[in-house]
């Protein structure tokens, strides 16, 4: 049996179909472009984002942990150094009490006098802008100035204290 010859109504509606199904292939192709673009890009930001993980690692790695030790360590002193100082604080105290009592025993006749304890905290400015470097430069020092603190400074040494 031969195939028949479809009718002309039959024959609009298989090109009808043959033009849907070619549409249909072109916008596939068209997404299936796109995605390969999306895939390489992603791709290639893949691998400059391993490069540069890697080019951070090989800055910081050594450094980081040397930097880390280093403030740890640099902390430490700062707290001893403060403890040192109320240790002093409390020496003097104690040295001084037999004194203090004395003056203010109420057997004195002269009250003018008594006793107390002023320290001067110098800072030295020139070591803290050599230090400033050692600072994240992103953000603000945090111990700001030494103007903007209003402490007096000598003129001669730039450092703080009585004039």
């Amino acid at each position: 049996m031969a195939p028949r010859e479809p009718s002309p109504k039959e024959h609009q509606w298989l090109q009808r179909q043959i033009q849907t199904l070619l549409q249909q292939d072109s916008a596939d192709k068209a997404r299936q472009e796109k995605i390969k673009v999306i895939q390489a890009r992603i791709a290639a930001i893949g691998t400059e984002l391993e490069r540069i993980q890697t080019e951070i690692a090989r800055i910081e790695g050594p450094d980081k942990e040397r930097l880390a030790a280093a403030r740890l360590e640099r902390l430490d002193v700062y707290v001893a150094f403060f403890q040192n100082l109320k240790q002093e604080q409390r020496t003097l105290e104690e040295l001084y009490a037999p004194v203090k009592t004395r003056l203010s025993s109420p057997l004195r006749r002269n009250r003018s006098k008594t006793l107390s304890f002023h320290r001067w905290k110098q800072i030295w400015i020139n070591g803290l802008k050599r230090g400033s470097v050692l600072f994240d430069q992103r953000k603000t020092i945090p111990y700001g100035t030494m103007q903007a603190s209003g402490m007096p400074l000598h003129e001669s040494s730039g450092r703080p204290g009585p004039r």
